[in-house]
Parts: structure tokens; C-alpha cells; sequence
């Protein structure tokens, strides 16, 4: 009696493992940094041999069709408003990152004004860029995708800030 059931234990484990031959199983993880560089991690199984491999992808392979060159450290930038109200901060940053920082403004801008920074900006082409600004009646605007490839002279940036028709923050770039 216990010889048939060894006998039915051995062909059901025989049945499961000729299942599992020929079988994949694959598991793909990636994880993106702060920089926008990807890690992709896959790891596969088959006829219980595992392979990984992992791949990195950088943010800059994202950016066809521009010509990346190396940071601008200490260039120009200068912000003129053209919109109607005073603006009490304005925030700068990369497109591809999620967080403001501070505002680069020590004092209110008022309206028809320009702000600049001598030799204080530092950006690397090839990137978009975003503003918001607070006006001083508690107004947040925004506009994002600022091409800085539109400047006259890379080491001297020009924002013209101005309120588009359909009451949106606008701005030129030159």
C-alpha cells in the first residue's frame, strides 16, 4: 500500500516538474533619481537558470535634437515685468524637477521693472525651464517649457514676463 502511494507521489512531482520546464518567469523593476536618470533591473527565470541584467538609461538621452554642452555657471539673468501687477517672488527652475526652491527675488518687482542677477546663474542648455511668481494680490501664475536655446548670448538670459490674452503668464525669452 505504501509503495502505490510513493508511486503517486513520484508522478505528480514528476508531472509538476515537466510543467515547470519550459517555463519563464521574468520580473522588470525600474527606478527613476532625483536627475531623471532610469535603472531598469530584469531579472528572468527559465528552466531554473536566472539572468539579470540592468540597464541605465540617462535623462540626457531624452534630449534629441539638442546639442548638450556642458554647464553655464555665472551667466546674466535678467527678468523684466511686463505684467500689471507687482510680483513679490519668482521661482525658477528645470522643467524635469519637481520642487521650487526659493525665490530669486530679494525685493517686490513692480510692474514695468527689471531684475537682474550679474554673473549668478548657472544652467545647463538643452533643458527646459519654468517660472512662477506671486504677485502682491496672492496671484500664482506659472509657465512651463522655457527653451533657453532662444537666448541671444547663452551667458546672458532675458525673461520678459507678460500676461497672455487668455490671462495666462507668458513670457519671451531672448
Amino acid at each position: 500500500m505504501k509503495s502505490k502511494y510513493v508511486k503517486i507521489l513520484v508522478g505528480l512531482m514528476t508531472v509538476a516538474m515537466l510543467a515547470l520546464v519550459g517555463c519563464e518567469v521574468t520580473k522588470t523593476e525600474s527606478v527613476t533619481d532625483e536627475n531623471g536618470n532610469t535603472t531598469t533591473t530584469t531579472t528572468t527565470t527559465e528552466n531554473g537558470k536566472t539572468t539579470t541584467t540592468t540597464e541605465t538609461t540617462s535623462a540626457d538621452d531624452d534630449m534629441e535634437g539638442y546639442e548638450l554642452v556642458d554647464q553655464i555657471e555665472g551667466a546674466d539673468l535678467a527678468i523684466i515685468n511686463d505684467t500689471d501687477a507687482d510680483i513679490e517672488a519668482i521661482y525658477l527652475c528645470r522643467s524635469d524637477y519637481e520642487e521650487w526652491g526659493d525665490s530669486i527675488l530679494d525685493s517686490t518687482l513692480a510692474s514695468g521693472d527689471a531684475y537682474s542677477l550679474d554673473a549668478a546663474f548657472t544652467y545647463t542648455p538643452g533643458y527646459t525651464w519654468d517660472i512662477e511668481i506671486e504677485t502682491a494680490d496672492g496671484e500664482v501664475l506659472d509657465v512651463a517649457g522655457l527653451d533657453l536655446a532662444a537666448c541671444d548670448d547663452p551667458e546672458s538670459v532675458n525673461f520678459d514676463l507678460y500676461i497672455a490674452d487668455d490671462g495666462s503668464l507668458a513670457a519671451d525669452v531672448y
